[in-house]
């Protein structure tokens, strides 16, 4: 099932009814999946850590349609459900590459090191 361009405006939405907080959304999502793979210098903003981050928009408030799902399947189980919090930037390696749900440079990632 699809689900990697909605889990962050759905968990969103669930820390904005008060069903999450947004310190265990941050483990859930971040920390604990690069401590569980032994993911160097990713999951924390750390000093000598990459500067890959996501900035949100706790206030945005976004309708969920299966026309802007880029997956190859092209649907969502969320198609026509609102969400408020949304993602409204990508930062990977300290440089923008996303803004506003348009890409603006290509694939900045760099591969990665495990403990």
């Amino acid at each position: 099932m699809p689900g990697v361009q909605t889990l962050l405006p759905i968990m969103l939405d669930h820390v904005n009814k008060g069903k999450l907080k947004i310190e265990k959304l941050i483990k859930l999502v971040s920390e604990n999946p690069c401590d569980l793979f032994g993911i160097k210098n990713k999951g924390y903003i750390k000093e000598n850590f990459d500067a890959d981050l996501t900035v949100i928009d706790m206030n945005k408030e976004v309708i969920i349609k299966d026309d802007w799902i880029e997956s190859k399947c092209g649907w969502t189980p969320f198609n026509n459900y609102k969400v408020k919090g949304f993602p409204v930037a990508t930062i990977v390696n300290g440089e923008i590459v996303m803004e506003n749900n348009k890409i603006l440079s290509p694939a900045k990632g760099k591969p990665l090191n495990f403990n």
